[in-house]
């Protein structure tokens, strides 16, 4: 059965054989995973953490390029060109406790360079060129599931996929006036690239995103 978030703000200390942050979000599950169910019991722990690391430049989609007379090459729109990075960590952790179930939200910086541009949200949109990048890893950490033959019920494992997509498209030349390269508009791209994520690396949850 999955886990199902309970009171998110909550937060909560864990800790384990090694040096862990402070995790905000308990979770419950099927199997009792509240703070009084699970600190102290020594036994395996699912962990998953998530990241992405993106640089782009803005291009122009030229038309009329041809050599025909009396035409002059115009720009038809123009588009953000990025290269994404994105990875998925599934692990096990046996042996060893924590003091409650927890989720670490994925935060994102955005660093952004010419007309239009911001730096970590606090401006307008995407610019020319720049990058977008995870300042903090998403992470899930609850109990190990198993089935009844005491086997993992988990995908585990490392995933890490680099490719390029189409982003921001605006009509004609770049202008910063126009309107269109906004604050908005750059968190509404960034929103739905990160949705399809999962079709890269298929254990990456958008849910666990900040944007």
């Amino acid at each position: 059965m999955a886990d199902t978030p309970v009171n998110p703000g909550d937060s909560v200390t864990a800790s384990g054989t090694g040096s862990v942050n402070p995790l905000a979000g308990k979770w419950s599950s099927a199997g009792g995973c509240t703070a009084s169910a699970v600190s102290g019991v020594v036994q395996d722990w699912f962990v998953h953490t998530q990241g992405i690391y993106a640089m782009y430049q803005r291009v122009n989609q030229w038309k009329d390029c041809t050599s025909t007379f009396g035409l002059t090459p115009t720009v038809e729109y123009n588009y953000i060109d990025a290269n994404v990075n994105v990875w998925t960590n599934d692990q096990i952790i046996p042996n060893t406790t924590f003091s409650a179930c927890a989720q670490v939200v994925q935060e994102l910086t955005l660093v952004a360079q010419g007309a239009c541009s911001s730096v970590n949200f606090e401006g307008s949109g995407f610019g020319t060129s720049g990058i977008f990048q995870t300042s903090s890893e998403g992470m899930t950490l609850r109990p190990a599931r198993k089935n009844a033959n005491g086997t993992y019920n988990e995908t585990l494992g490392y995933c890490a996929e680099n490719f390029n997509t189409v982003m921001n498209k605006i009509p004609g030349a770049y202008v910063c006036s126009g309107g269109w390269d906004t604050l908005a508009n750059a968190k509404g791209n960034l929103a739905q690239l990160n949705s399809s994520l999962p079709t890269w690396c298929p254990t990456f949850n958008p849910g666990l995103v900040n944007i």
